[in-house]
C-alpha cells in the first residue's frame, strides 16, 4: 500500500478510504482495523482524504468483495467529490479489484 500511495500522489491526491469490518469465526466483528495507519499513510504520503466509510461486512461478495448496494454508496461520493483512488483495507484478489474499479471507474 505504502507505494500505491507515493506512486499516486505524483498523478492525483484525493482518495476514499474504506474500513470493512470482518465478521470472524466466533462471531465477532474485527474492529481492531488499521483505520488510523491508513489515514496516517494517506496523510505522510500528501493525500487528502474526501471520503472514509468504515462499517461491518457480513457477507464477502466473491465477485466484489463488497456489496453492490455499499459500492453504490462510494460511487456516489467518489462522483461528488472528484475522487481518483479508491483504497479498501482488506486483501482483494486481482478479480475483485477490477471488478471494484470497473463498478466505480475509478482506481482500487
Amino acid at each position: 500500500i505504502n507505494y500505491l500511495l507515493i506512486n499516486t500522489t505524483i498523478i492525483n491526491n484525493t482518495a476514499a478510504i474504506i474500513h470493512p469490518h470482518i465478521k470472524s469465526q466466533d462471531g465477532f466483528f474485527d474492529i481492531s482495523s488499521k483505520e488510523e495507519e491508513f489515514r496516517e499513510l494517506c496523510s505522510a504520503a500528501n493525500v487528502e482524504m474526501l471520503y472514509d466509510s468504515s462499517f461491518q461486512l457480513r457477507n464477502i461478495s466473491a465477485s466484489h468483495f463488497i456489496s453492490k448496494g455499499k459500492l453504490e454508496q462510494v460511487k456516489i461520493h467518489i462522483h461528488l467529490k472528484k475522487i481518483s483512488l479508491v483504497i479498501i483495507d482488506a486483501d482483494l484478489s486481482p478479480i475483485q479489484e477490477r471488478n471494484i474499479e470497473k463498478f466505480l471507474q475509478c482506481r482500487v
